[in-house]
């Protein structure tokens, strides 16, 4: 029961992800799409996607660089995908940033 209720619970939170996502399309704000591509990674992350939770990770420091804690997350993405070099740079940025 707990594992179906997840999976309904991931669903949810994608499907309100994607409503984010087209309203942000219509909105000129670079910090709202930034942070909505950071939570999205951040989710992606919490489920072990990795190589999405990276791609979105890194558009929402395209988008918005001077944030510490977005590439705090590519530091723990990078980790998990086995970059310790990428990981060990994005953490100094990180850190550089605060």
């Amino acid at each position: 029961t707990f594992i179906a209720s997840s999976a309904a619970s991931d669903v949810y939170k994608r499907q309100e992800l994607d409503r984010a996502a087209a309203l942000a399309a219509g909105q000129e704000s670079e910090e709202w799409n930034a942070r909505l591509q950071f939570v999205w990674g951040r989710i992606l992350a919490d489920q072990g996607e990795w190589p999405a939770a990276r791609k979105h990770v890194e558009q929402a420091i395209d988008m918005q660089p001077g944030r510490a804690e977005y590439h705090q997350l590519l530091a723990q993405i990078l980790t998990a995908l086995g970059d310790p070099a990428g990981a060990e740079a994005a953490l100094e940025q990180a850190e550089q940033l605060r």
